[in-house]
């Protein structure tokens, strides 16, 4: 974000020194001069720190002690300037309430080691026993077994360690959160995911049900929690006095850009889109349609209203579109994304990408994404500097090759003959490129 945005003002902070060095070896070497990371606990930010417009506090809430998560909020009540909002994520009930019998069952085998790495392994272990002790029991404790042992399956053993077997893991329901935020004097303002604060994809009688259930947004969002078993929140606060206007104009997606990586489906009838996950949405208004199509063709740059808006009466398309973010086809952001949709003969990444690329083995995108990468795109990303060609890259790729320094499998098996092994790498280099375009990882003049 300091790079993405040089006239903004940014403070980090990390409890780790170890991390928080890190940071500033990739600020000195990248010359990023809005940007002061600090060793530091947030129970030492105090109002000598100043106000900020935004605080983000990421995966922290729920995984410290009483006192520090009544920091948090006071540090947003103290620190956040007058329109300021913080975004605050946690665990919440009551989808927690099934995995923290599990998180209870791991922590209870790994207590048994001393060492992180040997207790991630012995609670992957323990949840694979269990899982497989129950197969084909058709109950919940089957079911929520085998669901978690794969969903750890996809994780890393650093999410593992944080989510299931630190100290501190307190999860709360969101009417709890809502009222500690209302406590420390300020408000909740909204869900960082909006179309989560809305019964979509209900059927009626259910929205009927909740209309009679409800009286605030606060009542609403928790029934629909309770619906949904939701086990995650990431909820934005503001102060108590800043005045709120509940109801949402669809004039406001006039002012922003949009983008959306929907595909849209072959056939007739009304245009059909798959989405990123699997999830399909159907749009039977052909101006509607039409201005998607636009969005997506300009993936995964963004593009304002105005750019899609032509022969469309604007009020209906902004509705439409307002629709559609609510219902996750679309994104919306009040600045630009700027990336290219089309690799170059000469494709750039960035200095940040290639830093990160050469030092960690990810690549952060212009959509404020991650992309992982294998040890082979690990190779070809610091090559991509805007100033060699496709086959500059290839070539240096070659060399690195013939003097060993890169190695090629096939079927189990080292590659040794370099023709073959040059056709290997224009292939994975096509890969890596295509995976950079689409994610948004090339950067734009």
């Amino acid at each position: 974000m300091a790079v993405g945005f040089p006239d903004a003002t940014f403070v980090g902070i990390d409890l780790s020194s170890r991390q928080i060095e890190l940071g500033r070896e990739a600020v000195r070497t990248l010359g990023v001069k809005n940007l002061d990371l600090r060793a530091a606990s947030i129970t030492d930010v105090g109002p000598d720190w100043g106000t900020f417009d935004y605080i983000l506090c990421h995966g922290v809430y729920s995984w410290v002690p009483d006192e520090v998560q009544a920091k948090i909020l006071e540090v947003c009540r103290t620190n956040l300037s007058a329109d300021g909002v913080e975004y605050v994520s946690y665990n919440t009930y009551p989808g927690w309430h099934l995995r923290g019998m599990l998180r209870e069952i791991m922590c209870f085998h790994a207590a048994r080691f001393t060492q992180p790495e040997e207790q991630v392994k012995e609670a992957r272990e323990l949840l694979a026993f269990l899982t497989e002790t129950s197969a084909g029991q058709n109950t919940p404790h089957a079911l929520a077994l085998a669901q978690e042992t794969e969903l750890l399956r996809q994780q890393s053993d650093s999410y593992l360690y944080h989510e299931h077997l630190e100290e501190f893991n307190s999860p709360c329901y969101f009417f709890e959160f809502a009222g500690r935020v209302k406590a420390a004097g300020l408000q909740y303002l909204g869900d960082a995911a909006v179309g989560s604060m809305f019964p979509l994809g209900l059927p009626p009688k259910a929205t009927d049900t909740l209309g009679r259930l409800c009286r605030d947004q606060i009542q609403l969002e928790q029934y629909l929690d309770f619906v949904r078993n939701r086990t995650f929140r990431a909820s934005v606060v503001c102060h108590a006095r800043v005045p709120l206007v509940r109801h949402i104009d669809a004039s406001v997606i006039e002012d922003l850009y949009l983008s959306s990586s929907a595909k849209r489906e072959a056939g007739d009838g009304p245009a059909r889109y798959t989405l990123d996950g699997g999830a399909t949405l159907t749009v039977s208004d052909p101006s509607l349609a039409a201005a998607l199509d636009g969005i997506v063709a300009a993936w995964p740059a963004s593009v304002p209203f105005d750019a899609v808006a032509a022969g469309a009466e604007r009020k209906q398309l902004a509705g439409g579109l307002l629709n559609l973010l609510l219902n996750g086809g679309v994104t919306a952001s009040v600045v630009p994304v700027r990336c290219v949709a089309t690799v170059s003969d000469t494709p750039d990444v960035g200095p940040l990408a290639r830093h990160f690329a050469a030092k960690e083995g990810w690549v952060p995108t212009a959509r404020h994404t991650v992309l992982r990468l294998d040890e082979f795109g690990r190779r070809v990303v610091p090559l991509l500097d805007g100033k060699r060609t496709r086959d500059a890259v290839l070539d240096e790729l070659v060399n690195q090759f013939r003097t060993g320094r890169l190695t090629m499998h096939q079927d189990g098996g080292r590659i040794r003959d370099e023709a073959k092994g040059r056709e290997l790498m224009t292939a994975g280099v096509n890969v890596v490129l295509e995976q950079l375009r689409h994610g948004g990882g090339l950067a734009a003049e």
